[in-house]
Parts: C-alpha cells; structure tokens; sequence
C-alpha cells in the first residue's frame, strides 16, 4: 500500500499489535461509519489496568503474543503500528436473518476471534483488510473516532512503508 494514509483510529494495547499481526480482522465499536479505504491504526499512550489484567488472563490473547515474541509490557504505544484498509462494517447480531444490513454472526468466530473484540449483539464490526504492520512505529498523539493523521506522521509512516 504505497498510497498517503491520512486517517487513523486509535485502539488499546495489545489489540493494536493483534490488528498489526493480522491476527484480528475485525474492529469492534459500539459505533456505525460510512468511511471505506486506507487507515492507520494507532495504539494508545496507555490501556486501563482492568483491561492489560482482563487480556493477561486470556490465553487466546497471550498465545498470540507470545506466537509474535511479544508480551504485554513490550507492546507499543503512543504510535502508530500498522496500516490496513477499513472494508465493510457489519452489525453483529445473534439471529442475523432477522436483519437487512450487512450483518456479523459472532457464533460464526473462533474463540481466538472472539477475545479480540466486543461482539455484543448490536455492535459493528469493522473488517480491517490487507493490513501491514510498521517495522517501527510512528510516534503520534491519538484521538477519538477515525481522525486525521499530522502531515509529518503521514510523511513518516509513507517513507517506513517504501523502505
């Protein structure tokens, strides 16, 4: 992906590093977007210590870490880690016939799947396709919602990825 990534969306350690390792392939939110295309994924300056004890004792999460030779305490923050392209957001529901839209069937995820996200009924997932994990990550401040990224992070992410 040789194109500008001008917008992000930032996310708690460790699914920031999941979404980069590929290992999560959908983003949860408790909200809808119409945006489709290019986005960075930024990892957070900091994560709740409910959340680090909550994936600690996940062994779907810590597997996958330790697969990528990682742990908690060595994952990334304030930085951007990844890019990847937001394809379709889908509502998650449990009886999805019921429902006309793009919808998500959380029985159809593996466990795996499933410790990487929120998929409470009524939520959206959204597919996070070809995505491309940085070989360093890119300082930044984070933001809510999808925002934009600062001219000079965008030029750095670009120089990593043509490297």
């Amino acid at each position: 992906m040789d194109v500008l990534i001008t917008r992000a969306i930032s996310l708690w350690q460790p699914w920031a590093t999941l979404a980069a390792l590929r290992a999560k392939r959908y983003e949860t939110r408790s909200w809808y977007t119409d945006y489709r295309g290019p986005l960075a994924l930024h990892a957070t300056a900091s994560t709740p210590a409910a959340v680090l004890a909550a994936c600690a004792a996940d062994p779907h999460i810590m597997a996958a870490l330790q697969a990528a030779g990682l742990s908690l305490a060595t994952l990334p923050q304030g930085a951007i880690v990844a890019i990847t392209t937001l394809g379709e957001v889908a509502q998650i529901q449990e009886h999805p016939q019921a429902y006309a839209g793009a919808v998500l069937d959380p029985a159809q995820l593996t466990p795996a799947q499933r410790a990487y996200g929120d998929y409470r009924h009524g939520r959206f997932a959204w597919t996070l396709d070809d995505t491309q994990a940085l070989s360093i990550p890119v300082p930044c401040a984070g933001r809510q919602r999808i925002w934009h990224l600062p001219p000079a992070v965008q030029q750095q992410q670009l120089a990593i990825l043509t490297r």
